[in-house]
């Protein structure tokens, strides 16, 4: 069941597809967005797409996706679609900790959303302001908890920050973490835990 708002429970997929390891490949699919223009169209993830690359883990440079195959200038917002591979039953937390430097000219910090989708149900939105402190470098955090069941989830996940008029007036890299149930701290997300079905 989700934990927001009372919705109602979120039914894990029991098809026999979804029950065969073999009709899934590690990670999930990560479409590239430009960073929306404005606080107020954070919300929307956009319909055209600048690039994507399949995301196993690890840190996304938000600033700087050539490394992913992704050949775009500029702050993207990264969506994440496939399938939450939950093992225990509880509380699962999902954090998205974003972090960087700010140009000097740089007066409005950056506003930064995340919303995930489990099954798709809503769970979110929250917000954070990018702020930097007196060397430029600024940080923000955004959690969002929901109550699972052993199974297999329909994911999406979409979060960006507001789009800067100076491509180079900001670097920020993206840390997407996971708390489990069962486990005590938070970590980063694995390969096997973020699933797609390939074609």
């Amino acid at each position: 069941r989700l934990g927001a708002g009372g919705a109602p429970p979120a039914q894990t997929e029991k098809t026999p597809e979804s029950e065969n390891p073999a009709n899934y490949r590690p990670g999930a699919l990560a479409i590239v967005h430009a960073a929306p223009a404005s606080a107020r169209l954070l919300s929307e993830i956009p319909v055209d797409s600048v690039g994507g690359f399949t995301y196993s883990g690890g840190p996304i440079a938000l600033h700087d996706l050539v490394s992913r195959g992704v050949n775009f200038s500029g702050l993207s917002g990264i969506e994440l679609q496939g399938w939450l591979k939950v093992k225990q039953a509880g509380r699962m937390q999902f954090v998205a900790d974003l972090h960087g430097t700010l140009a000097p000219n740089m007066f409005v910090p950056p506003e930064c959303l995340l919303q995930i989708w489990l099954e798709d149900r809503l769970v979110g939105p929250e917000r954070a302001t990018l702020a930097p402190d007196k060397n430029r470098d600024a940080k923000a955090s955004m959690l969002i908890g929901a109550e699972v069941e052993p199974g297999l989830y329909k994911f999406r996940l979409w979060t960006a920050c507001t789009a800067v008029q100076n491509p180079n007036a900001a670097r920020v890299t993206l840390d997407l973490l996971i708390k489990p149930p069962g486990d005590l701290n938070l970590r980063g997300v694995r390969g096997d835990e973020l699933l797609h079905r390939p074609g």
